[in-house]
């Protein structure tokens, strides 16, 4: 009766496809692939979109900069009225004229001793820094993506298997019952196997919340939730005492491959150091603090500029109804004697920060080590875990086959205790091999972020990557204007 069943099965199976072939009608949803999870939380995340407007606000940093090296017009004007009165031995006078002057000057710096390049130098390690931190937050984005796709993955798995061992356990209630009727169990046997199914139930409706809760979790990284597979009729089915019922699901799929990976923990921690973002941080600060330095002390050196000035007085200041205009250029060099220790407070200053800096630097190298060779040594032993697992859960499997079996021989005396036992270790080991899935992938990516590989351009995402360089190059050079990126 059994085959003839599966037969009719299959044969029903095969005329749906055809039909649904001949039809044109929506088959099996495809499956939501990771790539594509990345792909739009690069593009729309809010928190990567900040970043990239945070480093477009520092590149400005070097237009302030190269700013130092234009020439600087001002125009002053001004306009006044006098009255003027008096006495002489014949009797009062009363004057009123109007007063109006006007004055332009350009100023062109023509030497820093090297101020303006160092301060230029330091803007451009500032631009290298927050670049480095854009790279940070997007592997934080795309790590944070992974972990709540693998978490969807894993949920959904878990929720699947909680509704399978519902079921089991229904049928070994139901066949506990029987046994009791043959007088081949005690009804301390069939209050067991109903006190398991309770829990297994219970433990459903945990499982379906936190199913629901990673669907949300996944919406707030992605932009969007999962898409869902819903039934065209559920009719408010409780989905864990209705086990057989369909049920919605997401369409994520956790990938069969992933990126190479270093083949070494000595290769993953060289490319950690050579490669990793906080490195690239680091190193860049503490450019950036030694430019300082040499822009503090250039302030104690010579300067140099060129001044134009045009000026015109219109009125009674030189005389009745004078018109004076005057024009000058003259070449300036400023030389610093002292100033207080102002100057010498500022070199103390920088000097400090720039020793701060290294170390700072040699901070983030024993960091990124660190974090290196641990992320290698998690994939490691979570591969060695889940090859465990998977023969585990073989075994879990077929010592629950045999006990249903045996069971049945009241020669064996094999009790439901042990059949209760054998069942809740095959569901906990199928669970462990869930999650061991789930912990692989994200060790992988982890991984990837910790040696700086993490990012759209080594995932080859289909997206168009966010040009760094584009902005810096059209604002350094801009004399005026206010529009900014996106306008």
């Amino acid at each position: 009766m059994g085959q003839f069943d599966s037969a009719r099965h299959a044969r029903w199976i095969v005329c749906v496809s055809i039909v649904v072939a001949v039809l044109g009608l929506p088959g099996p949803a495809r499956g939501e692939t990771l790539n594509e999870a990345l792909a739009q939380a690069y593009s729309t995340n809010p928190d990567l979109a900040a970043a990239r407007s945070r480093l477009r606000q520092v590149d400005e940093q070097l237009s302030v900069a190269n700013a130092n090296w234009r020439p600087k017009v001002v125009a002053t004007t001004g306009a006044e009225h006098l009255r003027e009165t008096g006495a002489y031995p014949g009797g009062n006078y009363t004057d009123d004229y109007p007063i109006a002057t006007a004055e332009v000057e350009a100023v062109q710096p023509l030497f820093s001793s090297g101020r303006f390049g160092a301060t230029r130098r330091v803007a451009q390690a500032q631009i290298r820094a927050e670049r480095a931190q854009l790279r940070q937050t997007e592997q934080n984005v795309l790590l944070d993506t992974i972990k709540a796709f693998a978490d969807v993955a894993l949920a959904e798995r878990s929720f699947d298997l909680i509704r399978e061992d519902v079921t089991v356990l229904r049928d070994v209630l139901k066949q506990t019952s029987d046994r009791v009727q043959r007088k081949h169990a005690t009804q301390t046997d069939l209050d067991q196997t109903q006190g398991a199914l309770d829990s297994a139930r219970a433990d459903c409706l945990a499982k379906q919340a936190k199913l629901e809760q990673s669907w949300r979790a996944y919406q707030q990284f992605v932009g969007t939730p999962p898409t869902l597979v819903t039934p065209d009729h559920q009719n408010g089915v409780n989905l864990c005492l209705d086990t057989t019922s369909e049920r919605p699901r997401s369409t994520l799929v956790l990938p069969e491959t992933f990126p190479a990976l270093p083949t070494s923990v000595e290769d993953v921690e060289q490319t950690a150091l050579r490669n990793a973002p906080e490195m690239e941080y680091a190193q860049a600060k503490q450019d950036e603090a030694e430019n300082a330095v040499r822009a503090a002390y250039a302030d104690l050196l010579p300067s140099a500029r060129l001044t134009a000035r045009v000026s015109t007085d219109r009125g009674y200041s030189n005389g009745p109804h004078s018109h004076t205009e005057d024009a000058s250029i003259a070449a300036e060099i400023h030389v610093p004697i002292f100033n207080g220790g102002v100057e010498w407070s500022a070199i103390r200053t920088a000097r400090e920060q720039n020793g701060e800096a290294r170390l700072l630097t040699e901070s983030n190298r024993r960091l990124v080590s660190r974090n290196a060779t641990s992320a290698w040594f998690d994939l490691t032993s979570i591969q060695a875990v889940k090859l465990i697992n998977k023969m585990q859960v073989r075994t879990q499997q077929a010592a629950f086959e045999g006990l249903k079996a045996e069971i049945a021989d009241p020669k064996l005396n094999r009790s439901t205790s042990d059949l209760l036992l054998q069942e809740h270790a095959m569901l906990t080991s199928q669970i462990a091999l869930a999650q061991s899935d789930r912990d692989e992938a994200v060790a992988i990516y982890s991984l990837l972020a910790t040696i700086g590989e993490l990012n759209a351009g080594s995932l080859s995402l289909p997206v168009d990557i966010y040009d760094v360089d584009a902005n810096t190059k059209a604002q350094s050079g801009r004399w005026i204007g206010s529009s900014i990126a996106g306008e």
